[in-house]
């Protein structure tokens, strides 16, 4: 997930040697080459450039596309492998959360945490008017001049109670 998020960071999707995604994220480059290979068999992210560098020829990644959904299916028949999924989820905004709070600007964080028993058709419709809101979000163009936004938006729902 850090090195999908470090390729996707921009609009307009950068392009990265295994070199340059170490230095970014602070891991050795040899503990990533394994998971670049993996993230470009699934599909994730390819090869966008080739170029020489000290007579060896590097290959430059870059992500797919700008958003990855995880399924329900792919969370429960890989819990441990979810767990840290959704951790590096959880770092990246946090440290973005971070970075937004320590720069001088009139537009802070803002967060929102709802808890409630809904009736199970109410809390159909709040997925929904969510669902409408990440469509919204995608939709939208990019704006060259824009502010970067960041929304971070969960929902899940707890076994009944006996």
């Amino acid at each position: 997930m850090a090195i999908l998020s470090a390729l996707s960071i921009s609009p307009d999707l950068p392009v990265m040697s295994v070199k340059e995604l170490a230095a970014k994220l602070g891991e050795p480059q040899t503990k990533l080459y394994r998971h670049v290979r993996q993230l470009e068999e699934a599909g994730l992210i390819r090869v966008a450039a080739t170029r020489m560098v000290s007579g060896i020829q590097e290959q430059r990644y870059q992500a797919c596309q700008r958003d990855v959904r995880l399924s329900p299916t792919m969370l429960r028949e890989n819990m441990g492998e979810a767990e840290v999924a959704i951790q590096a989820l959880l770092d990246e905004f946090r440290d973005g959360v971070l970075a937004a709070t320590l720069r001088e600007s009139e537009e802070r964080p803002v967060f929102f945490l709802s808890e409630k028993t809904l009736a199970p058709a109410t809390a159909t419709e709040l997925r929904r008017r969510l669902k409408e809101i990440d469509d919204w979000m995608d939709e939208l163009p990019e704006d060259p001049d824009g502010v970067p936004v960041n929304l971070m938006m969960g929902l899940y729902a707890d076994a009944p109670q006996a």
